[in-house]
């Protein structure tokens, strides 16, 4: 008898979270799935993707169904949505992609096996910020037969929560290595060197250091420019903090950028800077990667996981301006190691980020959830 799983979530197509549109659409288009889609009350876009195994994997014959709801920004609304869903449906296995959906909705869950998947916020910070939460994970932790994280460091942050180690696994998300790869086949003739840090403007990005790093490379009489994309709540302080340190003709803030925009910055870049003070896996460090750029970044969260230090990268230290400008400087030296780091970062993401492989551990997740 086929076996049913609902996945929910309510982020898809969310800008700070491209990566998850970008591996939904690699898993429907993958030939070991025939897919179609469905809508939910009127929607504009479509927000039930049901995804049905082929044949040709009999063991994984299962109906996988997306739901997303991301349409609805009322959590009210949100729920009057799923709550039918749910109930008409008897599914087998439920795999929240964000566990804090789960309070909201578990009075009309009916399933024997639970997924909850963790990136960042609720296992490192929200637990710190709301005792209701942590007691909340508590329970998650006890109800789930499986948890996924997003890196090693997650994982071992929930289990000194309370997590049980049996329970984890850890799938890395992916990065699509056939859109993000650079055109060209050398470095062109620069006369000023371009550094690109992508990411909401705000405290967790470590831009304050970033910029004081900044100055400390304009002070040594350096030519480079320094260009941010991204928003968010502290666009205002930083652009006082680059006034006070005079760097307004080579600091630039280019507020949120599409997808494609990201690719044309990256195609453009010679280094790539992430001075994030605290991090779960850092996809725009993967996407820097997969186009062959070098890395600077700290070693905040699951960043190490992300690169190979002195390889691909150099990490630094947190809330270091001085580090950072000094592993800038080293990269802006020498064209022949920005060219070795980055051919070294493609080839870490395609042989441990790709598609392929994290459609391929998500197959064996729900494999092991619905046994």
């Amino acid at each position: 008898m086929r076996k049913e799983l609902a996945i929910i979530f309510d982020v898809f197509g969310h800008p700070n979270q491209p990566y998850l549109s970008a591996f939904y659409q690699h898993l429907k288009s993958s030939r070991s799935f025939d897919t179609y889609a469905h809508k939910i009350m009127g929607a504009t876009d479509d927000c039930i993707f049901p995804i049905r195994c082929s044949s040709k994997k009999e063991k994984l014959a299962h109906l996988i169904q997306y739901i997303a709801s991301h349409n609805y920004r009322n959590t009210a609304l949100k729920e009057y949505l799923l709550h039918p869903i749910l109930m008409r449906n008897q599914y087998n296995a439920l795999h929240f992609l964000n566990a804090q959906q789960y309070p909201a909705l578990q009075k009309v869950i009916d399933a024997k096996h639970l997924a909850f998947s963790f990136r960042g916020y609720e296992t490192l910070v929200r637990p710190q910020e709301d005792t209701i939460w942590k007691s909340s994970l508590l329970d998650i932790y006890k109800q789930a037969r499986l948890l996924h994280f997003v890196s090693d460091h997650i994982q071992q942050a929930a289990i000194e929560l309370g997590a049980s180690e049996d329970k984890c696994r850890v799938i890395y998300r992916s990065v699509d290595t056939d859109y993000f790869k650079t055109r060209r086949q050398q470095e062109r003739s620069i006369e000023r060197i371009l550094i690109l840090s992508t990411g909401r403007l705000t405290w967790q990005k470590g831009y304050f250091f970033a910029l004081e790093a900044m100055k400390k490379l304009m002070d040594s009489k350096l030519r480079f420019e320094y260009h941010i994309l991204g928003e968010g709540s502290d666009l205002q302080e930083l652009l006082f903090h680059r006034e006070r340190l005079g760097l307004n003709q080579c600091v630039f803030f280019h507020g949120q950028q599409s997808r494609e925009q990201v690719k044309t910055w990256l195609e453009r870049a010679n280094i790539y800077l992430h001075a994030s003070l605290t991090e779960a896996l850092p996809n725009a460090i993967l996407e820097a990667s997969a186009m062959e750029l070098p890395i600077v970044a700290t070693s905040a969260g699951g960043i190490p996981e992300a690169v190979q230090e002195n390889q691909s990268a150099f990490l630094v230290p947190l809330a270091d301006p001085l580090s950072i400008a000094e592993a800038l400087h080293r990269l802006i030296a020498s064209a022949t190691l920005r060219e070795q780091f980055g051919k070294a970062g493609r080839s870490y993401m395609v042989s441990k980020f790709h598609p392929d492989r994290e459609t391929e551990d998500w197959m064996k997740f729900y494999d092991e959830l619905l046994k």
